[in-house]
């Protein structure tokens, strides 16, 4: 207890000269300028966090790849910094998505020490802590600091004004603590000069969520006495979306329109409340975050009239980029003065393909972590843009087309890396219910407003209980790092059912523990 009171005491500290750096006048400029200095910034974060830091394990990978800080530079100026990062790869300079999350790091017969806390960038403050779980106590916790946050508010600007959102509703329809983002984005709309109106947020039966509510309660609390309007959360009765709906049809029969920012599968409910229940609520721009906006999704959002637009984020690198009305899918605008982006072709977990996973590197001076070619699992193709969009206006060029996740969950907002679940679905189910490894798989499929989850159970394991199924697995869950936050959402979404059904195999007649949505989950 005291040691969340400490926790939530700095984030108060943080969160308050956050507010007080107030507007910023000139966005457009900031990134600009940013984008100018791209590699100049690239080539001073690693002098001094990499080169000048024996603690990071980039240290030691570029010895081993015999790569000096001279060399690099001359390569970045001479080749490119993406050039370069290609070259690095193939030297073995990278990490992947485990050893990103602290697994020792093996190149050429070597082992090099890391942790988490190994790629924290030296020259960045601390700052308040993205998290994706009810629980600090393991995992990648990253601290982004109130400059790099507020170098994040310029796109998040540009976006709003993209996008038409001045004059409009703006709602949040994002979860409260341990989950910083609508603290956060709530605070961006008040230095917009257009505040948040309403938060709605998932859990209102939760009785766990009580410590976090109180949290969240006493941060809205400090922003408004220092006079910044950030709403108190209003939470959903379980599984029910349509208070949102009914707000968003209430402001378009008064003539305002809204624009709402949440997951992508809390917006596809909102909207599929909104066309069951028979209300208007056409024209309402959705800027969606959490997962991709798959077909499916897109679908419903058609149906009910509405525009979404995807924001890709990740928690240790920040945003990375927001997509436009020009582009289909779910593909974004990245944003290259902040990370930049190469592809590298590899298998993928848990399905017999392979994919153009992502890696990501470090180039924001700010930035939260120094990365250079870190795995994150998710894929993409790199592109070209062919739209004349506020952010290809500002240079922002390079899309990544049809973003997808390749080996993690990351339904509602909540990633989960898939490798963390295997221990429960392979041995934990077996040793409580019987069967063996195989006759369990979680399967992640497209449901028709949100992206939901099946626990598919043998026949073979004999007569089970589907309930004490579902109680059971998410009591593990919840041990896991970004466990909580998950299994509350899922929960509170009722969108995780136990099947009796053999599970799915692959073309080669593999049976997997986790079926991804991306590959055909939903077959």
């Amino acid at each position: 207890m005291l040691k969340e009171a400490l926790y939530y005491a700095r984030m108060a500290g943080y969160y308050g000269r956050y507010i007080r750096m107030g507007p910023i006048s000139e966005p457009a400029k900031v990134i600009r300028e940013s984008l100018l200095r791209r590699e100049e910034n690239f080539l001073n974060l690693v002098r001094g966090g990499i080169f000048g830091n024996p603690r990071s394990p980039y240290h030691q990978l570029f010895r081993l790849a015999d790569c000096t800080f001279e060399d690099l530079s001359d390569s970045v100026r001479r080749h490119g910094l993406e050039n370069t990062l290609k070259d690095l790869r193939a030297a073995g300079v990278y990490l992947s998505h485990e050893e990103v999350k602290g697994k020792t790091v093996r190149r050429y017969g070597r082992e090099i020490p890391n942790d988490v806390a190994a790629t924290a960038n030296p020259a960045s403050g601390g700052g308040i802590e993205s998290v994706s779980s009810g629980s600090r106590s393991a995992g990648l916790a990253t601290s982004s600091s109130n400059e790099y946050r507020r170098h994040r508010e310029c796109y998040e600007i540009v976006a709003r004004e993209e996008f038409q959102a001045r004059g409009r509703a703006c709602g949040c329809l994002m979860a409260i603590l341990p989950h910083p983002g609508a603290l956060i984005g709530s605070v961006g709309f008040s230095h917009w000069g257009q505040p948040v109106e309403r938060w709605y947020a998932l859990g209102k039966s939760q009785k766990k969520s009580r410590t976090y509510a109180m949290a969240t309660r006493f941060l809205v609390a400090e922003a408004r006495l220092l006079g910044c309007r950030v709403p108190f959360p209003t939470l959903l009765p379980q599984n029910d979306f349509l208070p949102v709906a009914r707000w968003i049809a209430e402001n378009k029969k008064r003539g305002r329109l809204s624009f709402i920012r949440g997951s992508t599968s809390s917006a596809s409910r909102v909207c599929a409340a909104a066309v069951d229940a028979g209300l208007d609520i056409s024209e309402t721009v959705f800027m969606a975050s959490g997962e991709a906006i798959s077909p499916a999704r897109r679908r419903v959002f058609q149906a009910a009239g509405v525009e979404a637009f995807g924001r890709y984020v990740i928690s240790e690198i920040g945003t990375v980029g927001i997509g436009c009305r020009q582009l289909t899918g779910s593909s974004v605008h990245l944003f290259a003065d902040a990370v930049a982006v190469i592809e590298h072709r590899r298998p993928a977990p848990f399905v017999d393909t392979d994919v153009n996973s992502l890696l990501f590197t470090s180039v924001h001076p700010s930035a939260s972590r120094l990365f250079i070619n870190a795995e994150m699992e998710d894929a993409a193709t790199l592109a070209p843009a062919t739209c004349h969009c506020g952010f290809s206006r500002l240079g922002f060029r390079t899309i990544l087309q049809d973003v997808y996740s390749f080996g993690k969950l990351s339904g509602h907002g909540i990633t989960l890396a898939g490798d963390a679940l295997l221990a429960i679905v392979e041995e934990h189910l077996p040793m409580r219910f019987g069967g063996h490894p195989g006759d369990y798989q979680l399967v992640e499929t497209e449901g028709a407003a949100q992206l939901e989850l099946r626990l598919r159970v043998s026949p073979r394991v004999g007569p089970t209980d589907p309930v004490e199924v579902q109680r059971f697995f998410l009591e593990q869950v919840r041990r896991l790092y970004g466990g909580a936050l998950s299994a509350r959402t899922w929960e509170a979404t009722s969108s995780i059912r136990i099947e009796i059904a053999e599970p799915h195999k692959t073309g080669s007649g593999k049976v997997n523990a986790l079926h991804l949505a991306a590959f055909g989950g939903n077959r």
